[in-house]
Formats: structure tokens, C-alpha cells, sequence
């Protein structure tokens, strides 16, 4: 759903994202621990665009999502985790229109 709702198939680097064979952790700009759990997103500018997918909120356990440098709008973004030591979201080419649960973030920060 994250990979649709952003418009995956335009991306500058998607590898490994539709391929059914591959673990997620496999895939460009995932990183997981030991556990296989993702723990970090970095997708600064690779052409994502249109709107991150609530799915996100899925990720219980990520620690770093980095979107900068991208053409995606955030409509509300959940609180990903309790322990999410950054949110790095980068303007112009981000929209942010709410945050909720702002106050569990150790560390956000958004650059104009």
C-alpha cells in the first residue's frame, strides 16, 4: 500500500519492492534489525510523490524515516512508535498537514 499510495513504480530506485521473492528488508532504503522488523525508511529523494499511506503506522517498531527531497504530501501521520528518534521531513517538495502524537518523538524535524 505505501509503494502505490507514493507512486512506486516512478521512483528513481524501487529494486526489490514488487518482487514476491524478496524479503522486505531487501528492498531499496529499508533497513531492518535482527528480527526482520523494519527499524528504518531512507528514501530521501527518490521520486516519491503523491500521499504517504496511513500503512505507515504499521511500523511499530522504526526508529528513522527520512522522506526528504521528495514530492509526497503527509496527510495525518500517526505516531509511528513510542522510540522513533527521528522524523526528517524536508520542504518545499513535502507537504505536512498534521502530525498526531507529535509528543512521543524524541527528535522531529522539518526543514523549510
Amino acid at each position: 500500500m505505501f509503494y502505490d499510495s507514493a507512486k512506486g513504480n516512478e521512483w528513481t530506485n524501487s529494486s526489490h519492492w514488487t518482487d514476491p521473492y524478496k524479503s522486505h528488508c531487501s528492498w531499496h532504503g529499508v533497513y531492518c534489525n535482527g528480527s526482520n522488523s523494519t527499524i528504518k525508511l531512507e528514501l530521501r529523494n527518490n521520486g516519491l510523490s503523491g500521499t504517504l499511506s496511513s500503512s505507515i503506522a504499521n511500523l511499530r517498531l522504526i526508529e528513522y524515516l527520512n522522506l526528504a527531497d521528495n514530492d509526497i504530501m503527509v496527510g495525518t501521520l500517526i505516531c509511528l512508535s513510542m522510540t522513533i528518534t527521528l522524523l526528517n521531513i524536508v520542504r518545499p517538495h513535502l507537504i505536512l498537514i498534521l502530525l498526531v502524537g507529535i509528543n512521543t518523538f524524541r527528535f522531529v524535524s522539518v526543514f523549510r
